[in-house]
């Protein structure tokens, strides 16, 4: 089979069970049946790619990993001063809270590691993130924008904390205004750094 096609139909699936955990249907309770119909994919070939619900679920999980990951690269790229780099932040969590939120808690339970326990790429995903984060709070640093008094470690410990009190709001509260959430984060991070 050309990997190309093997590649759009694996997407095909995890999108298709991303959609079903979205409308509601618990992951544990998902059959491959309903993720085959729901990508308009045959269970036999559905079963060509993955030898479980279970596979199809991590597999899903990762791609989400990778996809946020890249989101939120792209949104960081631009940043250039601390204010920046807080909006940016709040901008990426608001955007999660109003259109993903499927992706959210698929996101929130890999980071308590349901679904990336024992995974040899888990280690790359999580440089990779570590990577952007130095990466971007060094630039700000260098460009005076951030105290360098602060020390890098503080630094990424605001900027991790902040995001993650972000999810956490956002777990705690469901119906919390994604739009307030993400300038209390601005507001938290742009204090945190000065």
């Amino acid at each position: 089979m050309n990997r190309d096609v093997r590649t759009l139909r694996e997407h095909a699936l995890y999108a298709a069970a991303l959609r079903l955990i979205e409308q509601g249907c618990d992951p544990k309770e998902m059959k491959v049946q309903q993720i085959a119909e729901a990508a308009g994919i045959g269970k036999g070939t559905v079963y060509e790619y993955f030898s479980s619900k279970t596979e199809i679920l991590h597999g899903m999980t990762l791609y989400i990993f990778d996809d946020e990951l890249n989101r939120l690269q792209a949104q960081l790229q631009g940043c250039t001063t601390a204010e920046g780099l807080a909006a940016a932040v709040g901008a990426y969590l608001t955007d999660l809270a109003k259109t993903r939120m499927g992706v959210y808690r698929i996101i929130a339970g890999s980071a308590a590691g349901a679904h990336l326990c024992g995974d040899p790429g888990k280690n790359q995903r999580t440089e990779a993130l570590r990577t952007l984060v130095r990466s971007t709070l060094q630039r700000l640093q260098d460009a005076g924008q951030i105290d360098p008094a602060l020390g890098m470690d503080y630094c990424v410990y605001a900027l991790v904390s902040a995001t993650a009190g972000g999810f956490l709001a956002l777990a705690a509260d469901p119906g919390i205004d994604p739009d307030a959430m993400g300038g209390h984060i601005c507001r938290l991070l742009e204090r945190a750094l000065q």
